[in-house]
C-alpha cells in the first residue's frame, strides 16, 4: 500500500486531527514545490492562494471534523508563487475504536482543464457577441422595411440585453434582437413582416 501511495499520480496528504501536515507523498512535492521535509508540521494553508473565500475552507473543516468526507476544488499556490487548480477528497482515518485519528486528502491537478474551460467560454462569448451583432442588424434592416410599409403599429420588445436606440424602432433592439409581435403576423401593401413569439430571432418577407 505504501508502494502505490509513493508512486501514486495523485498528490497524497495525510494530516493529524488539527491538520497538520505528517506526511506527502512525491507528487505533492512535485506540484506544490515543497519538499516532504518543508512541510512537515505545517498546516496546509500554506497553499491558499488567498482567491477563495474563508467560507470554502470553514465548511470543508466543519464537515471533516464531524466525520464525513468532503469533496471540492481547491485555487492554491505553489512555492513559487504559481497558483494551480486542485480537485480534492479528504476523509477522516479512524482508529479500531472508530475515533478519528488523522485526516488523509487525495488530489489531482486540474489546472490544465480549467485552463481549457476558460479558453471554450471566452470563445462561446466572442461567438455570441459576433452573433448578436448579425442579428441586431439584420433586425434593423427589417425594421426599416417594416417602417416603410406600415406607420404605427406596435411592437413588444422581449429579453433585456445591452440595447441600442434606433430612430425606425417603436422600442430597442435587445440582446439577439428577440421581438414578439403583437397578433402574429402583420400584412403591409405587397409583402409581410412576421414576429413569431415562441421562436427567437427576426423574420423578414418580402
Amino acid at each position: 500500500l505504501s508502494g502505490a501511495i509513493e508512486q501514486s499520480p495523485s498528490t497524497v496528504a495525510i494530516t493529524d486531527t488539527k491538520g497538520d501536515l505528517e506526511y506527502v507523498n512525491p507528487k505533492f512535492s512535485q506540484l506544490t514545490g515543497y519538499s516532504p521535509e518543508e512541510v512537515k508540521g505545517q498546516n496546509p494553508r500554506i497553499l491558499k492562494s488567498g482567491e477563495q473565500p474563508a467560507k470554502v475552507y470553514k465548511e470543508m473543516w466543519d464537515l471533516i471534523i464531524s466525520g464525513k468526507e468532503w469533496r471540492g476544488e481547491f485555487h492554491n499556490k505553489r512555492k513559487d508563487g504559481t497558483s494551480y487548480w486542485e480537485l480534492a477528497s479528504i476523509s477522516p482515518i479512524r482508529n479500531s475504536e472508530g475515533a478519528v485519528t488523522h485526516f488523509l486528502k487525495v488530489g489531482e491537478d486540474i489546472t490544465e482543464r480549467k485552463r481549457a474551460e476558460k479558453v471554450l467560454l471566452e470563445t462561446k462569448n466572442e461567438l455570441e457577441a459576433q452573433t448578436w451583432g448579425l442579428q441586431k442588424t439584420n433586425a434593423l434592416a427589417c425594421w426599416g422595411t417594416f417602417n416603410a410599409r406600415g406607420q404605427g403599429v406596435k411592437v413588444a420588445v422581449l429579453d433585456t440585453g445591452v440595447d441600442s436606440s434606433h430612430p425606425s424602432l417603436n422600442g430597442r433592439v435587445t440582446r439577439f434582437a428577440e421581438f414578439d409581435y403583437w397578433g402574429g403576423t402583420v400584412q403591409e401593401g405587397d409583402g409581410s413582416i412576421a414576429y413569431d413569439s415562441h421562436q427567437h430571432g427576426t423574420h423578414c418577407c418580402g
